[in-house]
C-alpha cells in the first residue's frame, strides 16, 4: 500500500490555500516524455522539497513507460541512453522547470498506471497554485475584480468538496470540464499577479451549505436566463438550488447556438451509448422539461422498430461533446437528414453563472452580493478541517 506523505498543515483559515491537491492533467498516454533539471524518481510521494538553481543548470529528457508482470505495474525509465525498471503501483516525479512539450508541468507530478498499460500524469500542488491556473482557465482576468473574486471562491469551495470525495483515489480534480479547466499555460507577469493577488484577497473563504459542509459550488458559463438544479441536470443532488431566472446573462455575445447533426451520426452514437446489439435509425427524439421554462432534463428516443429508451439530457449533452452542445436548454427539429438542435447559453446551467456575475460586478455588486445570488442558502466561511490527507 503506497502513502502520499504530504506536510500536515495545522487546521487554520490562513494554511488552506496551502494545502495539496492532486490534478489529472494528462490520461491514457502509451508513452511519457518530460524535460527538467535535477530530477528526483521514485515510488513514493514525498513532501515537495525547495531546488537552489545551480549556475548553469543541466537540462535532461526522460522517456517513461509502463508495462504489467503478473497484473503489477512495472515503469520502465529512459534517460541518458540507460533503462532503469522500478515495479510501483505510481511513479512520483520532482524536478525543476519541468515540461511536456510545449506545456510547463508542476515542481512535482504523480504517474498512475491503468489496467491497460497506459498512463495518467498527475501533479501536485498547493491549493493556492492550482486556482491561478483555474481562475486563468475559467474566466477572463480581464473581467471585473468583484466577479473574479466570486470565481475564486466557488473555484476554491469545488476543489475542497471534491477533494474530500476523492481521497482515496490517485488524483483528485480532472484538468478539463469534468471538473474544472486548469490552465498551465504561461501567464504575463501582470495576470500572474492579478490572479494571485485576487486569491490572496479572498483567502482561505469557501462556501458552506446550511449543515456546515463545503458547497460543491458548481458553476457555468453562460445560463441563458433560466438557470437549473443539480437533480434536474444530474439527476441527484439538492445543495445548488435553482434561481427563477437570471436577466444578466443574454448580454454574452455568443448566448444563442445551433448544432446540426447527421440522422446516421447520432443514431450510431446513441447505440453505442445505448449499448444496443442492433443499431437502427432514429425515428423521433421527444424533450421532456420540467415546466415549459425550464432547460430540458430527459430525452425520449423512439427507434424505426418502435422501441424507445430515455436518458438524460445532460448525458446526451456530453455525449455529442459539451463544446458542440453547448446547454440543455434547446428545441429539436429534424430537417432532412438533419437533426437540428437550436439552444441558449453555455453550460449546465447550476451555481454561479460566469456572464451573470460579470454583469452583477459591472453593475456595482461586490462579491459577497454576486455569491449570494447564486448560491442563496450558502454562506461564506472557512473549513475546520484544511490537513490535505492525501493517503490510501
Amino acid at each position: 500500500m503506497l502513502f502520499f506523505n504530504a506536510v500536515q498543515a495545522p487546521a487554520s483559515e490562513a494554511l488552506l490555500d496551502e494545502s495539496l491537491v492532486r490534478v489529472r492533467l494528462e490520461k491514457n498516454l502509451d508513452v511519457f516524455e518530460v524535460e527538467g533539471t535535477g530530477f528526483q524518481i521514485s515510488s513514493l510521494l514525498s513532501p515537495i522539497k525547495s531546488f537552489e538553481k545551480v549556475s548553469i543548470p543541466k537540462k535532461e529528457k526522460i522517456k517513461i513507460t509502463v508495462s504489467r508482470k503478473n497484473k503489477n505495474p512495472v515503469w520502465q525509465v529512459e534517460r541518458v541512453g540507460r533503462v532503469t525498471e522500478l515495479a510501483s503501483p505510481f511513479l512520483a516525479i520532482q524536478a525543476l522547470d519541468m515540461r511536456d512539450g510545449r506545456q510547463a508541468l508542476p515542481t512535482q507530478i504523480l504517474l498512475s498506471a491503468n489496467k491497460k498499460s497506459q498512463l495518467d500524469v498527475i501533479g501536485v500542488l498547493p491549493l493556492k497554485k492550482y486556482l491561478v491556473g483555474v481562475v486563468a482557465g475559467e474566466m477572463p482576468l480581464g473581467w471585473p475584480r468583484e466577479a473574479l473574486k466570486a470565481q475564486v471562491i466557488a473555484a476554491r469551495s469545488y476543489a475542497f468538496a471534491i477533494r474530500k470525495t476523492r481521497e482515496k483515489q490517485s488524483f483528485h480534480l480532472e484538468s478539463t470540464v469534468l471538473d474544472q479547466v486548469f490552465s498551465r499555460a504561461s501567464l504575463s507577469e501582470e495576470k500572474r499577479k492579478k490572479a494571485e493577488s485576487l486569491i490572496e484577497e479572498t483567502a482561505g473563504m469557501i462556501l458552506q451549505d446550511s449543515k456546515g459542509r463545503v458547497l460543491k459550488a458548481y458553476y457555468h458559463s453562460d445560463c441563458g436566463g433560466h438557470p437549473s438544479s443539480e437533480k434536474a441536470v444530474w439527476g441527484a443532488g439538492s445543495a445548488v438550488r435553482a434561481m427563477t431566472g437570471d436577466a444578466s446573462c443574454p448580454v454574452n455575445p455568443k448566448a444563442t447556438w445551433s448544432l446540426n447533426v447527421p440522422v446516421q451520426e447520432l443514431s450510431v452514437k446513441l447505440a453505442q451509448f445505448l449499448k444496443l446489439k442492433n443499431p437502427e435509425l432514429i425515428n423521433s427524439i421527444t424533450a421532456s422539461r420540467p415546466t415549459l421554462l425550464d432547460r430540458v432534463s430527459k430525452l425520449k428516443v423512439v427507434w424505426e422498430s418502435g422501441k424507445t429508451a430515455q436518458l438524460l439530457a445532460n448525458d446526451f449533452r456530453g455525449l455529442l461533446g459539451f463544446d458542440r452542445m453547448k446547454s440543455t436548454q434547446f428545441e429539436i427539429k429534424k430537417s432532412e437528414d438533419q437533426w437540428v438542435f437550436e439552444g441558449r447559453g453555455f453550460g449546465h446551467g447550476v451555481g454561479l453563472c460566469q456572464w451573470g456575475a460579470r454583469h452583477r460586478a459591472l453593475t456595482g455588486e461586490d462579491f459577497r452580493e454576486i455569491l449570494k445570488n447564486y448560491y442563496p442558502v450558502a454562506e461564506i466561511s472557512a473549513p475546520i478541517d484544511v490537513a490535505p490527507r492525501a493517503h490510501f
